[in-house]
């Protein structure tokens, strides 16, 4: 019986362990939390501190750029982003490569433009047989939830800001402009096709989901640490039992 609980306290830490590994956040649902986009070729990152805190920020040579303004442009050879917050697991599966172009979905944060969902909205553009993909920096081998292909990308990405991403804007302001909400048939094949959904209608949010699994991922160790507790004493009570007892006479 002791061996059998010590199996079963096992079994529940590789569980746990396994189910709190990151889940992918739906391409259509980065878009809809994000403030803005970007595609541009990587350059270099650089050191940044903030708070006492050391982070890099990675910069890019600006392409395209949706949903910010121009005056938060200041060098388009040079555009920043932060890396602030990352997770280790996060910035040790982000491979930046010189001169490849890449696409990320921003938010407006304490350090600059920050990731919406860390490394799960950083992309490469990568092209293979002669059709455009996004291939996610974080879950690069999965191919279900890591790529996407561009076309289906270029959908969303038009409902949510405008139907032709602009080049950078020159000589005003381009406030952002909010996309309508996606119903079409012909949207959501596309999507599907290319292994992203879209959200569910009365579904979670992807900030609400990413919450309550960052709660559920701190209490997961608790959990396991205190039914291995409990299982060694059981296992310890059951030795006691098993001893010999002393004749007090």
């Amino acid at each position: 019986m002791a061996k059998g609980l010590l199996v079963c306290g096992l079994w529940l830490l590789l569980w746990g362990v396994a189910w709190a590994k990151e889940r992918p956040i739906p391409f259509a649902q980065q878009v809809r939390d994000a403030e803005g986009m970007i595609i541009g070729t990587f350059r270099e990152t650089v050191s940044a501190r903030y708070n006492g805190v050391n982070f890099s920020k990675a910069s890019f040579k600006l392409q395209q750029v949706a949903g910010i303004y121009n005056r938060h442009i200041i060098y388009q050879d040079n555009f920043k982003i932060s890396l602030y917050g990352l997770s280790d697991r996060d910035l040790s599966a982000i491979e930046f490569q010189p001169g490849k172009s890449y696409l990320l979905l921003l938010k407006k944060g304490p350090t600059g433009f920050e990731l919406v969902y860390q490394g799960q909205s950083i992309y490469q553009i990568k092209s293979t047989l002669g059709e455009m993909y996004l291939i996610s920096e974080v879950f690069k081998t999965d191919e279900t939830n890591g790529h996407l292909r561009y076309p289906a990308a270029q959908v969303l990405l038009a409902q949510k800001w405008r139907h032709d991403l602009p080049a950078i804007a020159q000589e005003e302001d381009r406030p952002r402009i909010v996309g309508r909400q996606m119903a079409s048939e012909e949207v959501l094949g596309i999507l599907q096709e290319g292994g992203n959904t879209l959200p569910k209608v009365g579904s979670l949010s992807a900030k609400e989901e990413a919450e309550i699994d960052e709660f559920l991922t701190k209490l997961w160790p608790v959990i396991i640490l205190v039914l291995l507790s409990l299982a060694a004493r059981i296992v310890q009570f059951h030795q006691n039992k098993s001893l010999p007892r002393k004749d007090l006479r």
